[in-house]
């Protein structure tokens, strides 16, 4: 086992090296001059400019100018980010880091309670109206764009209902548990809005993995012996689609993650992904590259994590390399 995560652990080191170089490379090969706008702006001083050059390593060609960048960041030194006025580490692990943590990690939870069962249903019930019901309405959310959907839910139910604010995180003046109610109130719509886009996919997959599991000759096997068909399913059926089940996990959090930056900045919500839409739009790339480092290394722990968890879900499986 400890040669398996030394071994995913290096594998995954490589993989950050090779995200780290694209991202830093798609960033070099923008059209602008972010940097020498803002001098031109006097948003910046010119030794500033030139101290963030130095830092980001633009002084030199692509490659090279990546290793400098690298080098800085083995030191923690991951830049300072001129939007946020703050280190690009303390600008991401902030209290909107929190923010958007507690939005994603709800919204996850409401994906799960939802979409698992659903999907259940729509393969029990398979090719029936209640299956064509699910399926068909599920998807077309899945197909909105996540923006289209936001407004959309929003001239429902804020403007021409007026149930839910539109925008903001809480009711300016209110304190204690009227600004715990306020907050609750005000992220309703945005929590909603992610878990409408979001169980499209995941209802699919457990619906396919569902129908597969129950055409296997152990499931034949459970019903001849009388099993209830809540058994079959819950028991015998559920467990065994976690494996691949698992796999889809490993890409839920950081896809949440990068999810947020359109919808906090639609809904005017403080969290680190209005932080990142407003870095990327005025061409902060300290943060930039931070950030998507960090999104990097989310990814990769996910699916050492979904790795390790393969012989918990199914004792079947040992890892031997």
């Amino acid at each position: 086992m400890l040669k398996y995560i030394i071994k995913r652990t290096l594998w995954g080191i490589l993989i950050l090296l090779g995200v780290g170089i694209i991202t830093y490379g798609a960033l070099r090969l923008m059209p602008t001059d972010f940097l020498y706008l803002r001098y031109r702006n006097n948003e910046i001083t010119y030794e500033t400019m030139r101290e963030l050059e130095a830092q980001l390593g633009l002084n030199f060609r692509v490659f090279r100018g990546f290793f400098v960048w690298l080098g800085h960041a083995f030191q923690g030194n991951f830049g300072y980010s001129f939007t946020i006025e703050q280190p690009v580490m303390q600008a991401i692990f902030s209290p909107r880091m929190g923010v958007t943590v507690m939005i994603v990690f709800i919204a996850m939870i409401f994906q799960l309670a939802i979409a698992i069962p659903l999907g259940i249903t729509s393969a029990v019930n398979q090719y029936s109206k209640r299956d064509y019901t699910i399926t068909f309405f599920v998807m077309m959310l899945f197909s909105f764009p996540s923006f289209f959907l936001a407004a959309l839910i929003v001239r429902v139910l804020s403007v021409w209902l007026g149930w839910f604010p539109t925008q903001g995180m809480y009711t300016p003046g209110t304190q204690g548990f009227v600004l715990f109610l306020s907050r609750i109130h005000h992220l309703i719509i945005p929590i909603a809005t992610i878990v409408l886009i979001s169980i499209g996919g995941m209802l699919r997959f457990t619906r396919m993995n569902t129908l597969e599991v129950l055409s296997a000759d152990y499931i034949r096997t459970a019903r001849a012996k009388g099993c209830s068909e809540r058994t079959v399913i819950y028991k015998h059926a559920f467990r065994n689609t976690l494996v691949p089940f698992v796999t889809l996990m490993a890409t839920l959090l950081p896809g949440l993650f990068a999810g947020s930056i359109i919808l906090e900045q639609f809904f005017a919500i403080e969290g680190l992904g209005q932080m990142i839409f407003q870095a990327t739009m005025r061409g902060d790339i300290p943060l930039i590259m931070g950030y998507n480092m960090f999104l990097a290394v989310l990814t990769v722990i996910s699916v050492l994590l979904a790795d390790l968890m393969y012989g918990v879900v199914d004792p079947r499986i040992r890892i031997t390399k």
